[in-house]
This record gives structure tokens, C-alpha cells and sequence, in this order.
């Protein structure tokens, strides 16, 4: 709310918190949008980085005043109220070795919309309708159409209330302590010494 951004819960309110970095995938989502704008989506960026992409992103931003918004640097607080105010989570990064974004993003119930590469493909479970299982959506091909179509899919379900709130709660639920890593490292342990 502190942004020129106007609130409309049947918008979805598509998210990034990132360094601007080629890792970071960012190439993959600059291309797209301008569609997603034209598709009636809102975006709430924040980050520094690649100038190039700050400056893309600055005048994005302020061609589409009420439709996006963009920090460039970075804001604890500000941080926070993104991760706790938007529906869908971005991270295209080209490789993860981790990612610490993706686990926040569900704890505030902000669905990941992920590259499947290193910790984004291992913490993040790939929605399934027929398996009725799920904390978000991948994509595999580096590329800006693969991301494209992987938001698509989630805005296509977030149009489900029901199966959107499904997948909130599973994304707020999901065990990310060192406890639930410590007994896996307990049954593999054990498992070897019965062997």
C-alpha cells in the first residue's frame, strides 16, 4: 500500500527480491514484462545490481506507475512487506546452489514461480494437479518463453481459489528447520550402520 500500486486481490501480484545478476536469471523475466503488464499483472521488484537491468526496470516502472513498482537497493522492511504482500514469488536464477528466497517467500505464503536448478528444484515441489501436491511451479529451459509459460500455469491456478489456498498452506507449512534435515541425516546414518 505504500506504493502507487492498486490493490485488487483478483490481480496477482507477481514478486522478485534479488541482486540483478545474470545468475539471478533476470534476463529471463525483463523480456516478459510488458506482456504480464498487458495481461493486467502488478510486479513489486527489489534490487541492485547489473545497471543495465536497474535501468530497464526503472523505466518499466515508471512507464506503469500503477501496475508496477521498483526498489532499486535493498530494504529489510520493505523486503518483508514484498514477500508477505505478493502472490507469486520469481526466481529464474540460472543456477542455485541454495536460495534463501524461495524458502521465505513460502513462509509468507508467496508462491515460488522457480527455475528447477540446485536448491530451487530440491525445496520447492513442482505443483501437481493430479497428485494434488505442491509448494510451486518450475521451469526447466533458461529461457524467457519457459518462464513465461511457468507463470502462466500459476496465474491459471491462481484463478482457483480453492487449489491457490492449497498450495499457500502447503508453501506455509513446509518443514524447513535443521530439525527435519537432522533426522534425514539420522535415518542415512543409521540406515549405513545396519548395513
Amino acid at each position: 500500500q505504500q506504493t502507487s500500486l492498486k490493490v485488487d486481490a483478483k490481480v496477482p501480484l507477481l514478486t522478485l527480491i534479488s541482486r540483478l545478476a545474470e545468475q539471478k536469471g533476470i534476463d529471463l523475466m525483463i523480456p516478459n514484462i510488458e506482456t504480464w503488464l498487458s495481461r493486467g499483472y502488478q510486479l513489486a521488484i527489489l534490487g541492485s545490481g547489473d545497471a543495465g537491468d536497474e535501468q530497464a526496470l526503472t523505466a518499466l516502472a515508471e512507464a506503469h506507475p500503477t501496475q508496477m513498482y521498483f526498489y532499486q537497493g535493498f530494504s529489510e522492511d520493505l523486503a518483508r512487506q514484498i514477500y508477505a504482500a505478493g502472490d507469486m514469488f520469481l526466481m529464474p536464477s540460472r543456477f542455485e546452489p541454495c536460495g534463501l528466497g524461495q524458502l521465505m517467500a513460502m513462509r509468507y505464503g508467496n508462491v515460488p514461480v522457480v527455475r528447477a536448478t540446485g536448491g530451487l528444484k530440491d525445496t520447492v515441489v513442482d505443483y501437481n494437479q493430479d497428485k494434488k501436491q505442491g509448494t510451486g511451479f518450475h521451469f526447466e529451459d533458461a529461457t524467457a518463453e519457459a518462464f513465461d509459460v511457468a507463470v502462466e500455469q500459476a496465474v491459471a491456478v491462481y484463478k482457483k481459489p480453492a487449489t491457490w489456498s492449497r498450495i499457500r498452506t502447503r508453501a506455509l507449512k513446509r518443514d524447513s528447520s535443521w530439525h527435519a534435515s537432522a533426522e534425514a541425516y539420522v535415518k542415512l546414518y543409521t540406515g549405513l550402520l545396519d548395513d
